[in-house]
């Protein structure tokens, strides 16, 4: 929605605004002045997009290298306790021969 001048509703805070900014300016120096202001908005508007594109794909590539890392850890974990279980009675008979041997002396 754009305000004009010729339809502008004196009770519209835009309206009065605008006014406020721009009172006892002409026309054309008004639209000189604000013209920075409109390319500095466009061009804030234009980075923050390309910045959150460029921060999805970064999120999703962390999401991803987390995911991945979850699972080599679990299987990992899933290996040591195959190998921990298959090792148990080993460790478990080195522990009775050192008692037994610490006992003999």
């Amino acid at each position: 929605m754009t305000i004009s001048h010729r339809n502008a509703d004196p009770d519209d805070p835009r309206t009065a605004i605008v006014a406020i900014l721009y009172s006892g300016v002409p026309a054309q120096a008004g639209g000189i002045i604000s013209l920075p202001i409109v390319l500095y908005q466009g061009s804030q508007i234009v980075l923050g997009q390309i910045t959150v594109a460029i921060l999805k794909a970064w999120h999703k590539r962390v999401k991803a290298s987390e995911a991945k890392f979850e699972e080599e850890k679990g299987e990992r974990g899933e290996r040591a306790a195959s190998e921990g279980k298959a090792g148990e009675t080993k460790r478990g008979e080195g522990t009775e021969k050192r008692k037994e041997e610490a006992d003999s002396k």
